[in-house]
């Protein structure tokens, strides 16, 4: 119990509330778009490497880019999920101490203050957020532009139907497996306060 007696209400609503709907909805899409994904880059790998096997020459040196490529996004974005995290939980508090003292708050005519308050508090996280998103364009951008530079290569060796099918798995693929990993956040802090 002493972890709800410490803990902010903003961050019990934000603990409760946002991270148990990314358990609960986006990482079993996540897993589900994974092991698909997954599934497909196999069996095309399979058909290209029985249909072309001198595509298996580039193969390990295209996996090693799109492994560090990433590598640096999903260190990069679990810490953004974490700040967008952190800076939701003041609005979540500040929300709910509002509606508690919501008399106290006309009686004293505070309306402007808080909601400046909150206004800010907005900005905060709405930073992490445009961050995230650029983080997002950022991947998309990096995993066309090394799949261009598959065709190109494979193209050159390969018929094209084989080094389009190879770059649209890879790029399928790492961009499945970079998301579920950026959110690691919510089911360790939901365990938290029960191992406590």
């Amino acid at each position: 119990m002493s972890f709800f007696d410490t803990t902010p209400s903003g961050r019990l609503l934000n603990r409760f509330s946002a991270d148990l709907q990314k358990v609960d909805m986006m990482l079993r899409n996540q897993m589900a778009s994974i092991f698909n994904a997954s599934a497909q880059m196999i069996a095309g790998v399979s058909i290209i490497l029985a249909t072309t096997p001198y595509v298996a020459i580039v193969l390990p040196v295209v996996a090693i880019f799109y492994y560090q490529i990433q590598a640096i996004y999903r260190a990069s974005s679990r810490e953004v999920r974490r700040l967008q995290s952190i800076a939701r939980s003041p609005v979540f508090q500040h929300f709910s101490e509002v509606l508690e003292g919501l008399t106290t708050v006309r009686a004293f005519r505070a309306q402007e203050l808080l909601v400046t308050t909150a206004v800010e508090m907005m900005d905060r996280q709405c930073r992490c957020i445009r961050t995230g998103n650029s983080m997002n364009k950022w991947l998309s951008v990096r995993l066309d532009v090394l799949g261009a530079v598959v065709v190109l290569v494979v193209r050159t060796v390969s018929p094209l139907i084989t080094s389009l099918t190879l770059c649209l798995l890879l790029h399928r693929t790492i961009h499945s497996l970079t998301h579920p990993t950026s959110y690691p956040l919510p089911p360790e802090r939901l365990i938290s306060p029960l191992s406590s």
